[in-house]
């Protein structure tokens, strides 16, 4: 498996990855990034929860050099801006702020400032290196005077199934209108529909496509070789829901394995169950609540450990890729992915790859009478979302 030294990253950015306790490369990043250095265009059918972000972040950033300060003008006022280097395009300006924010420590790192076009950030549009905005906004700043893309190196649209079904395509045609020629081209979007890939014709030459294989499974496809289950469930309300579930009685055996992105996070998570009173211990200890493992753990090192075998596996944030999904909860019956509701395509998607059959599992709610209604919208909710491609009612209901 390749690591982000392997890659040839500058230090800086490498040390930033240390400072976020990100070790491991996602399948997405181990075969987009080398790319994206090289200045190569990208294609990529992905969606929230792949590491689709970090990706075009370090793979751009990585060959962006900071710029040498120019000097004032003939008349000693300052200097006229030059305009962003990296646009990245998103749906909604709400997550415009998050990817900024997930993005401010790799740019920082590489000396590149970052801004949020029609944010509330201190640095304006034309004067950040990296700028981030839903497609209308980065217009209104470009029509407004306020920005120039006629610098640009680098365009991303994160998210291109969203930005068409939230009303930004025709603003997103005419702000590429305006991308020089020669700027590198990304496209990441969860669903192809016929308009991005018209786009993709038109404006993204000679790029990689992520993954090889078809995105309509062909005719005569193996069929899926066993289940994993799922159950969707808000951010901030997982330490809750997986409370709950510790607290249901269990039949001897194994504590139920949780696995976490990251190590650090498991820490704070085994830290919340500690503090609610669950016992936290080793795998194989059968008076353990739960057994908080490393991210790069398989089940079968967990079945190494554990007579007779490891307890149910639990994934406490979906995993990154297919190869990911296997290693944890292959075999296992039991298993459970918690699933924001904005993974839903992500985990369709490298369960399909995996040939794994993703199915909805109940997870206990609240026991007093006087949620039980808000429950049973929340249980509507979630069928909507398992039935239907929700993904950009979610980004607008999200805040």
């Amino acid at each position: 498996m390749a690591s982000f030294e392997d890659f040839g990253l500058r230090e800086p950015l490498l040390a930033a990855l240390e400072d976020e306790d990100v070790e491991t490369p996602t399948a997405l990043q181990e075969a987009t990034i080398p790319v994206l250095r090289r200045e190569g265009n990208l294609v990529a059918r992905a969606g929230a929860g792949s590491g689709k972000t970090l990706a075009y972040a370090l793979g751009v950033l990585d060959r962006l050099q900071p710029r040498e300060p120019e000097a004032a003008d003939e008349d000693g006022g300052e200097p006229a801006p030059r305009g962003a280097r990296l646009l990245v395009l998103v749906p909604t300006a709400e997550t415009a702020e998050r990817t900024a924010l997930s993005l401010v420590p790799y740019a920082a790192a590489v000396e590149l400032g970052v801004t949020v076009a029609g944010g509330s950030w201190g640095t304006p549009p034309a004067l950040a290196e990296v700028l981030v905005g839903a497609p209308g906004d980065v217009l209104d700043a470009v029509r407004g005077s306020e920005l120039k893309l006629d610098e640009l190196e680098a365009v991303v649209l994160d998210g291109a199934s969203e930005i068409q079904e939230l009303g930004g395509w025709e603003a997103t045609e005419m702000l590429l209108d305006h991308v020089p020629r020669e700027a590198q081209r990304v496209v990441v979007s969860s669903v192809f529909t016929p308009e991005i890939d018209d786009l993709v014709d038109r404006r993204v030459k000679r790029a990689l496509r992520y993954p090889a294989e078809p995105a309509v499974p062909e005719a005569g496809q193996p069929a899926p070789e066993g289940n994993v289950g799922y159950a969707l469930v808000a951010e901030g309300r997982k330490t809750d829901t997986l409370a709950r579930l510790l607290a249901e009685p269990r039949e001897g055996g194994a504590p139920p394995v949780l696995y976490c992105r990251t190590d650090e996070r498991a820490a704070e998570v085994a830290e919340a169950l500690t503090l609610r009173g669950f016992l936290v211990g080793e795998t194989g200890d059968a008076e353990a609540d739960v057994a908080v493992v490393t991210a790069g753990t398989t089940r079968e090192e967990l079945a190494a450990e554990a007579e007779g075998g490891p307890g149910r596996t639990i994934s406490f944030d979906v995993p990154a890729d297919e190869r990911m999904l296997v290693a944890r909860h292959g075999g296992d019956p039991g298993a459970l992915v918690f699933l924001e509701p904005r993974e839903m395509a992500h985990l369709r998607e490298i369960a399909r790859r995996a040939r794994l059959r993703p199915l909805p599992v109940a997870v206990p709610e609240p026991a007093n009478a006087a949620a039980a209604g808000l429950s049973a919208f929340r249980r509507e909710l979630r069928r909507a979302l398992r039935e239907e491609d929700l993904g950009a009612q979610m980004l607008v209901l999200e805040p």
